[in-house]
């Protein structure tokens, strides 16, 4: 929630549970801000100025 919650989408929480290896792409800040990660979740979510949030994107609610 940390990376959803940050206002400036400057956070990217890593999927793994554990400290990555040395070595480890997720260890590159630089990689990881070249590949856009930071905020990726949040801008999924749709949390923030300007973004449509997730549900509303999501086609299958119009089934319900």
């Amino acid at each position: 929630m940390r990376e959803a919650w940050c206002p400036t989408d400057a956070l990217f929480v890593a999927p793994p549970t554990h400290r990555a290896p040395e070595g480890s792409d997720y260890r590159d800040g630089q990689l990881l801000v070249e590949r856009g990660l930071p905020g990726v979740y949040r801008r999924e979510i749709g949390w923030g100025a300007d973004r449509t949030a997730g549900a509303e994107r999501d086609e299958s609610r119009r089934w319900f």
